[in-house]
């Protein structure tokens, strides 16, 4: 599906996190690490770029300039 009316994307102090579906990819562009709101709760880690996140219960704390892939627990 082309469309983007699924698509909540959302950012702050360097990062950005992008929602389609059950599933959320979160970039931290600091070179710190930072905590980053999921706006929902994450059941998995599909693919990290670094080791060394740690999941919450509504988000994630990502080392500095990496990214990952998270799916949402159902609701």
């Amino acid at each position: 599906d082309p469309h983007r009316s699924g698509v909540d994307v959302w950012h702050g102090d360097r990062h950005v996190a992008i929602r389609r579906g059950t599933c959320v990819v979160a970039a931290n562009l600091a070179p710190e690490p930072q905590r980053i709101n999921l706006r929902g709760i994450p059941k998995a880690v599909l693919y990290a770029s670094e080791p060394g996140l740690a999941l919450w219960h509504d988000s994630v704390d990502l080392p500095g300039e990496s990214a990952a892939v998270l799916a949402y627990a159902r609701r």
